[in-house]
């Protein structure tokens, strides 16, 4: 019997929703305190389907604000998107890629045409991106900087017992003291299988990085996260050379090309992919296949964001083997209201489920309610 397959739809119509959402507490990392989660929900609509992606302009991650990813969306990408069919992914990439740099924004129209594809194949984004390298991705335990040693180190640990066991991520770069207090805590009660993370956020010089990272070593500390700034690329391959732990690149890695460069240089043994920097799923995929290549494993990484982008990242994460480390962050854990459902963690693990698309869904109740003008 020959398989039938319907036409699949092209773009209608492109609606934009810039939102604010209060935090429920604040989230501080070495380069930035946020108080409000700021995000761009793009709405695609095609011969019936709806789509969604979103943009999480960060001015301290990719040097974007609501404000222009809006810009360059309504005036370049959306123009370009129009009458495309869902699945020319290529071709919506290629129309972009004459505007430089804004991954973020073009990360939310990469996204969005991701879910309507799926919906219009009645398949799960995750089975877009090459199948299903596992049935759970199982979350990282992390915390933003602390002032509190023991109590930050209380809740990691008792997320590592919910389930959380993959690793423990820690934010540091800000007061050498309580970090150190709070490493040596985790380090005397962590199951010696569950990974220790510190991210410094490009906080440190070279001199500065060795230091800290030699002695963090010794602590127990298995990965340094971004050490040092993101155009020290010979700064990070001499850590990358001399520290017994795993140096895993971020703010420097950005695209494919980044990533070849940095496994090129043994700049770095590991990477962190955050789909706003590298501008979605489709380039997503090819800093996986150059990691892969390399023998690099990788992190998918996030921000302070809505179940639209979680869900995005955990289909890919659930796609890729060479992802060996899920940072996404679950958004009822610092939104006051999350806009989106469908996004869902059960002992520590995103559950992919079968449902087409990114598998969420939209409340539009909220949307009006946070909309930022």
């Amino acid at each position: 019997m020959v398989a039938r397959f319907t036409a699949v739809p092209k773009v209608d119509e492109v609606i934009l929703h810039p939102l604010e959402i209060p935090l429920a507490h604040p989230f501080s990392t070495s380069q930035a305190t946020q108080q409000t989660g700021r995000f761009i929900l793009v709405e695609v609509r095609a011969e019936g389907l709806v789509g969604f992606g979103e943009a999480d302009p960060r001015p301290h991650i990719t040097g974007e604000t609501v404000a222009s990813a809006m810009a360059v969306l309504e005036r370049e990408f959306i123009p370009a998107a129009r009458s495309r069919s869902v699945a020319d992914l290529v071709g919506l990439h290629a129309s972009m890629a004459p505007v430089k740099l804004n991954f973020c924004a073009k990360a939310a129209l990469d996204i969005a045409f991701h879910d309507l594809l799926g919906q219009a194949l009645g398949l799960p984004v995750r089975d877009l991106l090459g199948g299903s390298a596992r049935e759970r991705v199982v979350l990282n335990a992390w915390s933003g900087l602390s002032q509190d040693p023991e109590a930050t180190a209380e809740e990691l640990l008792s997320k590592v017992a919910a389930g959380y066991d993959r690793a423990v991520k820690v934010k540091v770069g800000n007061n050498q003291t309580a970090e150190t207090q709070l490493l040596e805590r985790l380090v005397s009660r962590l199951p010696p299988s569950v990974a220790l993370i510190v991210d410094a956020n490009q906080a440190w010089s070279y001199p500065e990085a060795r230091q800290r990272l030699s002695r963090l070593a010794e602590l127990g500390v298995t990965i340094a996260e971004q050490p040092v700034g993101w155009r020290d690329v010979a700064g990070l391959r001499r850590l990358n050379q001399c520290l017994p732990l795993a140096v895993m690149a971020d703010e420097s890695a950005w695209t494919a090309a980044d990533a070849f460069r940095l496994l090129a240089d043994e700049a770095a043994g590991m990477l962190n992919l955050k789909l706003l920097k590298c501008g979605g799923l489709q380039p997503a995929r090819e800093f996986l296949s150059v990691a892969q290549a390399a023998g690099a494993p990788c992190m998918v990484g996030s921000t302070v964001q809505t179940a639209v982008s979680a869900a995005a990242q955990a289909h890919l994460a659930a796609a890729s083997p060479i992802v060996t480390l899920a940072d996404i962050v679950t958004p009822s854990d610092f939104l006051v209201e999350d806009v989106a459902s469908g996004f869902e963690v059960r002992a520590g693990a995103a559950v992919i489920g079968d449902k087409p698309g990114l598998g969420i869904e939209i409340d539009r109740r909220l949307l009006e309610k946070y909309r930022l003008e």
